[in-house]
């Protein structure tokens, strides 16, 4: 069950740059914005490739009772439709920052990294990256979500 917890859990984050990136793709104006988030989703999908090598190596370790399979993968299916969604054209930037938002404060985004836990110092140092970066990408979309309304209410 780990090695299934570990690999949606790297499944999610390419599902979420790909909804990034395709952001990006739609929405010009924001391409830097949408573009930076996709790259560090992505990073964050090869630092879980890299950490899943060495789970239950007895450096790593995986509690797999903080996070549930099946909420996981109805996240995925739902970041799969949105990003179809955004590629068809039928949502607009407010929408995609909204759904940008509830996916950086959802209980797997930014609190996944906590299944985890180890003892060397490097691995330490990469959940806090992690971590650091989650708490970030919620600041940058809201902050983002608050301007696009604000504007959106000028127009």
């Amino acid at each position: 069950m780990s090695i299934e917890l570990v690999n949606l859990l790297i499944q999610y984050e390419k599902t979420i740059a790909r909804f990034y990136s395709v952001c990006a793709k739609k929405f010009p104006e924001e391409v830097k914005f949408w573009s930076k988030l996709s790259e560090e989703e992505e990073k964050h999908a090869l630092i879980l490739e890299k950490v899943n090598e060495k789970v239950d190596n007895s450096n790593i370790f995986l509690n797999d009772t903080r996070l549930k399979i099946q909420p996981l993968r109805k996240s995925i299916e739902y970041a799969e439709e949105v990003t179809l969604k955004v590629e068809r054209g039928e949502l607009n930037l407010l929408s995609a920052l909204s759904i940008a938002d509830a996916i950086e404060t959802s209980i797997i985004e930014s609190a996944y990294y906590k299944i985890f836990e180890g003892k060397s110092i490097k691995f330490s140092n990469f959940l806090e990256q992690v971590q650091n970066e989650s708490v970030a990408h919620r600041s940058k979309v809201r902050e983002k979500l608050i301007s696009v309304r604000r504007e959106s209410n000028l127009s």
